[in-house]
């Protein structure tokens, strides 16, 4: 795995993040490592889906905003997923955590 490439796992939630200076590497990057996944599944006979693989990226260059990186897993291309939930946070692009908060409000508000 690539030296800016990093894996976090708890119990059955696997995050894998990659940091460059390019959108283009980092597609590079995690593309290389979920096909490094892949052959480790593939050696345990464990069953991965992609199709429920989310992929979203993390910055603040705003002329890039809107930008979906391309990145594929044994083929399947990835879903973008502007505000994906980790462990139960909501997370956005700048990490503000401005969803999270207003999430959590709602769910207080609402008596949940």
């Amino acid at each position: 795995m690539d030296q800016n490439t990093e894996r976090f796992i708890y119990a059955d939630d696997l995050c894998v993040t990659s940091q460059e200076s390019t959108f283009e590497a980092v597609e590079a990057n995690l593309t290389s490592a979920l096909d490094e996944l892949h052959l480790y599944y593939e050696r345990n006979h464990l069953h991965a889906n992609p199709a429920k693989t989310q992929a979203c990226s993390f910055h603040l260059r705003n002329r890039e905003a809107n930008r979906l990186l391309n990145i594929t897993w044994s083929g399947t291309p990835l879903e973008h997923c502007t505000n994906p939930v980790y462990l139960g946070v909501t997370l956005d692009r700048t990490l503000s955590f401005k969803e999270h908060v207003k999430n959590t409000k709602l769910k207080v508000n609402s008596g949940s």
